[in-house]
Parts: structure tokens; C-alpha cells; sequence
């Protein structure tokens, strides 16, 4: 286990370098979204809805199809079928893309008026379709390579598309005075340059063999995980159109920023985890250490997920200030730490989810997410109109609270697992209580508050100690490990003993 733990460690850090370059031209293309010079709030907030729209549009086109490709992919009874399997999908899917695309367009003025409440938006619309199409396939791309576990691989092409992405907007929107549209056509350019840089791994990994009986046997499994996946959008998105409803879109615009700061939590640190772990997660299937591989696993991860959130919410305000040149902006940073705690029960529930993906329980997941969609529903009617933006972040909460017991609940009946579920309420109440110095008054002295803040942080893990959240195993890998990196003159060493030992596994 501690094999596979150390792989997953190194295959996370590469992975958070695709990851980020998969979402970082939002965060890198702040200063010039929040330049009223360039995009009033206003646009900022009608980029907020495209951008869940979008979202929406990727999960109708996959139809679940990548799920169903993770799931299958090393199932043993396919090892054989991998390129024909691989072909099969991403076949499907551009077929799906295209037939999408030309049905949306006579449409495209009455999707503008039915959003904005005018039809001047419909070019934009054009655009975030083409866009979201093209993104599925480069999802089903990125999947293969995941699957593979070609880290590196993954991370080189996501920072090709990056770069593209980022020099294509900003060129556009500064010297050629476009406005939104250049944000989606960066997006197309950054996916084009993406599929032909892997065209050779593509061509490699393809048996120009559809597979129909295959196919048919994915989509039964896919299936319900349609209605979960579009659920589960709505889900995480709702927030946004019921503030445009009972508020404004200005208002949309201050929470896209602040859930787009908070959202890199889900970025550099749960999906690159998540990539890293799904081969071996399902790997691990038939082991004999498959439970506690599991159950470590689980608190690991939230240690993790809580550390890092407490680090990103303790300067949220710091970073907003930085990344911003309008003070309109500043408040953003009051629903970053709620947004975070929803992001931390989702990953909590992701992680529930293994056991009813073993089980190939896809049924029970759609059922689950529809109810808790429902259910966020009623939240935001109650509370966004009472308090606004806080309102809409309570309701995620809430939401994602109710979802991972669930989800949690159904898949221990599927699939057992011991999970040490004490341990997460202690990451939980510990990490919470010390989110409250988030909130200390920006009127405090910088020279006082970063300190406070910086001792808050550092205390999280001696707190955790206090209250036996380690095992003994635990503390003596982590004596070790500081005994070996203490001395600085000696990492060098150190990291060409790693290098050597890589060398020899290949």
C-alpha cells in the first residue's frame, strides 16, 4: 500500500499541473475579466451563466459515456477490447457533437432572450456550444490518458492548451476589443491545439472497430448516470440562476468570483487526487488490502482537501485584493469558506461513491442526485431571496451535506467499507472552528493579520495530534520523512536517489 501510496503522491502533483492548466486561464485571466476597462461585473456575471450553461451542454453530449469508458476500461473481461472500446466512444461522442451543434443554431436568438431577456447574446451562444462540444471530446482524451496513467503526458498537453487558451483571449480582448467572445474562442483554439498534439497517441490507442454490443452494454450503465450527471449540474449551479432571478447580475458576478477562487480547491487538489487514485481504486478491486486501502484512502484525502482549504480560505481576501483591480469585488471573499466546506462534503461523497461503482450500482446514484437537486431547490428558494449570495452558498452546503450521508449510507449497503468516519468529524469540527479567522476585518493591520492567520494554519495539524488523529505507523513515516529532508544540502541527494530509483521501475 505504501507502493501505491507514493505513486499516487507523485502521479497527484502531475496531475495538478494538467489540472490547473485545465481551469487556470480563468484564474490567470482574472485581472482582465474584473477590469472594468475590459468586462463590467455585469459581463463577468453573464460569463457565470454561459459557463454552467456549458457545463450542462458537456454532460447532454456524453451521455455518461466517459464514466462508462473509466469504469470498463480494466475490466477484466475487456482488457482485449481496450482501442476498439476507446474508438467506439469517441465515435459516439462526435457524432453526438455535431448533431448537437446544427440543432442548437436555429435557436440559438431564443436561448440568448430566454437567459438574458434579449437575443443580442445569440453569436455568444453559438459559441459555448461549439465550445462545450469540442470539450467533450477533449474530456474523452484526457479520460484515456488518466487510464493510462500517463501523468506527465496529461500535464505537457493540458499546459500546451493553457498557453494557447490565455494567448488567444488576451490578444483578442486587448488589442482587438473583443469582449466574451474571446474567452470561448480561446477555449476552441486551446482544444484544437489540444487533439492534434495527442493525435499520434490517438491514432495509436484506436481499432477503427465500433463496437455496438458494447456500446449498448456502457449505455445501459451510463444511463441513469445521465439524469445523475445533469442533476448533479444543476446541483452545483443553481446557486447562479436564482440569484440572476431574485437579485441581479452583478450580484452573479461577485459570487462567480468568489466560487471561482474557491473552486481551485476541486482543481489543484480533489480532481488531481481523484485522477491520480481511479486506476488504482478499481485495481485494488480483488485485493486482500482493498478495505483499509480504502478506508486510508478516505482520510488521506480529506486531510488533505481540509488542510488545503483552510490554507485558500484564511487568505482568500489577500488573494482576491491581489488578483483584482476593482474593489467591487472585495466582499467575494465572505462565501469563499462556505463554498469550500460544499466542496469538502462533495469530495467526501465522491469518495462514498466507490462502492456503489463497484457494485456497477448506477441506478441508485441517479435516484440520489435527483432528490438532492430537488432539495437544493427548495433551499435557494427559501434562502437566496433572503440572503442573497450567502443564501445561495448556505444552499449548496446544505445540499452536499445531505448528499454525502446518502450516498454514504446506500453504498455501505452495496459495498461495505470500515471507513473511519470519527476521524472525519474531527478533520471536520477542528478545520471549521479555524475557519472563522477567515473573517477577521480587512481593516486590521496586514503586519497583524497575516501572523495570525499563518499561526492558525500551522496549528491545524499539532491540534489534530492533540486529539490522537494519528496512528502510530503515521507519526513514525512522518519522523522519518523530516529526518530525511531536514538538511536542505542533502535534497539534492535525495532527489537523485528518487530520480534513480523511477530509472530502474521503468
Amino acid at each position: 500500500m505504501l507502493e501505491n501510496l507514493k505513486i499516487t503522491v507523485k502521479n497527484s502533483l502531475i496531475y495538478s499541473l494538467g489540472n490547473v492548466s485545465l481551469k487556470l486561464a480563468g484564474l490567470v485571466l482574472i485581472p482582465i475579466y474584473t477590469n472594468p476597462k475590459y468586462l463590467s461585473v455585469e459581463d463577468y456575471g453573464v460569463l457565470g451563466i454561459l459557463e454552467i450553461v456549458a457545463q450542462l451542454i458537456a454532460v447532454i453530449i456524453e451521455l455518461s459515456l466517459i464514466q462508462s469508458l473509466t469504469r470498463w476500461y480494466w475490466d477484466s473481461d475487456y482488457l482485449q477490447k481496450q482501442k476498439s472500446m476507446f474508438f467506439t466512444v469517441t465515435i459516439t461522442i462526435l457524432f453526438l457533437s455535431t448533431i448537437f451543434y446544427f440543432s442548437v443554431l436555429p435557436f440559438s436568438g431564443s436561448i440568448s432572450n430566454l437567459l438574458f431577456k434579449k437575443t443580442t447574446l445569440a453569436p455568444l451562444i453559438k459559441l459555448m456550444v461549439l465550445s462545450s462540444g469540442i470539450d467533450v471530446m477533449v474530456g474523452c482524451i484526457q479520460t484515456l490518458l488518466k487510464l493510462q496513467q500517463k501523468a506527465l503526458k496529461f500535464a505537457v498537453s493540458n499546459i500546451t492548451k493553457l498557453l494557447t487558451n490565455i494567448l488567444i483571449t488576451v490578444i483578442l480582448i486587448t488589442i482587438f476589443n473583443h469582449s466574451i467572445d474571446a474567452i470561448f474562442i480561446g477555449q476552441i483554439c486551446g482544444s484544437i491545439v489540444f487533439i492534434i498534439f495527442l493525435l499520434p497517441l490517438i491514432i495509436r490507442n484506436i481499432e477503427p472497430k465500433f463496437n455496438y454490443p458494447l456500446l449498448k452494454e456502457m449505455l445501459s450503465y451510463s444511463y441513469p448516470l445521465i439524469i445523475a450527471s445533469v442533476s448533479a449540474i444543476l446541483l452545483n449551479t443553481l446557486d447562479r440562476y436564482f440569484l440572476n432571478y431574485y437579485s441581479n447580475i452583478k450580484e452573479v458576478g461577485l459570487y462567480s468570483l468568489g466560487f471561482k477562487i474557491a473552486n481551485t480547491i476541486k482543481i489543484f487538489v480533489v480532481t488531481s487526487i481523484q485522477m491520480a487514485m481511479s486506476p488504482f481504486l478499481f485495481k485494488m478491486m480483488y485485493s486482500p488490502e482493498r478495505y483499509r486501502f480504502y478506508s486510508k484512502y478516505m482520510i488521506y484525502f480529506a486531510f488533505v482537501t481540509m488542510y488545503t482549504i483552510l490554507g485558500l480560505c484564511l487568505f482568500s481576501l489577500e488573494i482576491i485584493k491581489v488578483l483584482t483591480v476593482n474593489v467591487a469585488y472585495f466582499t467575494s471573499f465572505k462565501i469563499v469558506p462556505i463554498i469550500c466546506l460544499a466542496i469538502f462534503f462533495s469530495m467526501l461523497k465522491d469518495t462514498s461513491l466507490l462502492g456503489l461503482q463497484i457494485a456497477k450500482n448506477s441506478k441508485a446514484i441517479s435516484k440520489v442526485v435527483i432528490v438532492i437537486t430537488l432539495l437544493n431547490v427548495g433551499f435557494n428558494f427559501v434562502l437566496t431571496p433572503l440572503l442573497g449570495m450567502f443564501g445561495a452558498a448556505i444552499s449548496s452546503l446544505i445540499a452536499q451535506i445531505l448528499f454525502f450521508i446518502i450516498i454514504y449510507s446506500t453504498a455501505q449497503k452495496s459495498y461495505p467499507i470500515p471507513y473511519e468516519l470519527k476521524k472525519i468529524i474531527l478533520l471536520l469540527i477542528t478545520g471549521t472552528a479555524l475557519l472563522i479567522f477567515t473573517y477577521i476585518p480587512g481593516s486590521w493591520n496586514i503586519l497583524v493579520r497575516i501572523p495570525i492567520k499563518l499561526i492558525v494554519f500551522i496549528s491545524f495539524p499539532f491540534i489534530l495530534y492533540l486529539f490522537n488523529f494519528y496512528e502510530k505507523i503515521e507519526l513514525q513515516r512522518l519522523k522519518e520523512l523530516f529526518f530525511k529532508w531536514k538538511n536542505p544540502l542533502k535534497w539534492i541527494e535525495n532527489i537523485d536517489t528518487i530520480v534513480k530509483r523511477e530509472n530502474l521501475n521503468l
